[in-house]
């Protein structure tokens, strides 16, 4: 800003409509495609989620890797979304590693393998692999290498997976990933995007959506997850069914209340500031804008309704 009158220009800042987060697979496939029931019977549970959350440290990811800019958050709508909500963004996203521990040995994870690992209640080591689009000296590189670090510090096994974008479509499209990267964005119109229909995620959110998917599973009626999943995806349906634009994004917000708490996206940080340089002679651009996807990012500000100034 220092050179805005030098310049002849005007500095806005904007925020983004979007969170850097991952999602956990909660039925992951061996290569035959048959379900790790071992590994679901753990990775499937809300206090699980919760926990790899807790143990994230995000003030140091954000400090480390953004220069202290973005917002330590949960993959929540941002501010200025019609259903953005603080309780949101906050949900299990403080940093809490004695908290996470305590969820981990309540869901029984207590035995330790002989290089401080957490046991799977079959005895086997439990692992979680990160499927990530393979990004050299990105920021997303650093990220999944502090994340994978933090979640190994409150005793889960991680080791990070990079591979060709298309192979890891290709085996997440199988429902083979373990946990995948994946925020959460255009939040500012979230009636026109499906962020948050997959849920639980894995195969137990295919058969939410489509019970006739090949790759569905009927979701155990037993199991503690199924009646919040089922109960979050009943309520994003209705959300999408209503005409009126209000009465739907209360009827979102009910479903996000459970999304939320579940913690079935696991957020880092997000909302970053997006710098706009507007010439002294651009008139009717806005101060505030939110720069979403969905809306072509500089569209959510009508550009055509900008004008030079003669």
């Amino acid at each position: 800003r220092e050179y805005e009158a030098d310049g002849n220009y005007t500095l806005r800042v904007w925020g983004d409509d979007g969170n850097y987060g991952y999602r956990v697979n909660p039925t992951p496939r061996r290569e035959d495609s048959t379900v790790d029931e071992g590994q679901s019977a753990v990775v499937s549970r809300a206090d699980f989620r919760r926990a790899l959350s807790l143990a994230i440290d995000r003030d140091e990811i954000n400090e480390q890797l953004f220069g202290g800019l973005s917002h330590p958050r949960a993959a929540a709508p941002v501010p200025g979304s019609p259903v953005y909500r603080q309780e949101y963004e906050e949900a299990w996203s403080s940093y809490d590693p004695d908290r996470a521990n305590a969820l981990l040995d309540g869901l029984g994870l207590t035995e330790r393998d002989p290089d401080g690992y957490r046991k799977r209640p079959d005895g086997q080591t439990l692992t979680l692999r990160l499927d990530v689009n393979i990004l050299p000296g990105s920021i997303e590189e650093g990220m999944h290498g502090l994340v994978s670090e933090h979640w190994r510090a409150v005793g889960i096994h991680t080791v990070v997976n990079p591979m060709e974008r298309s192979d890891r479509e290709a085996l997440q499209y199988a429902d083979r990933h373990s946990v995948v990267a994946a925020g959460i964005c255009n939040t500012a119109v979230p009636l026109a995007y499906d962020a948050w229909h997959d849920t639980i995620g894995g195969g137990w959110g295919r058969w939410l959506r489509n019970p006739d998917d090949p790759l569905a599973i009927r979701p155990p009626e037993d199991h503690p997850e199924t009646e919040p999943a089922r109960g979050c995806y009943a309520l994003i349906e209705e959300a999408y069914s209503l005409i009126d634009l209000d009465a739907a994004h209360a009827k979102l917000m009910e479903a996000l209340d459970i999304y939320y708490d579940q913690c079935y996206s696991l957020g880092v940080v997000g909302a970053n500031p997006v710098p706009g340089v507007v010439h002294s002679r651009m008139k009717n651009v806005p101060d505030r804008l939110i720069w979403a996807n969905a809306l072509m990012r500089i569209g959510h500000g009508r550009p055509a309704q900008f004008y030079i100034e003669e």
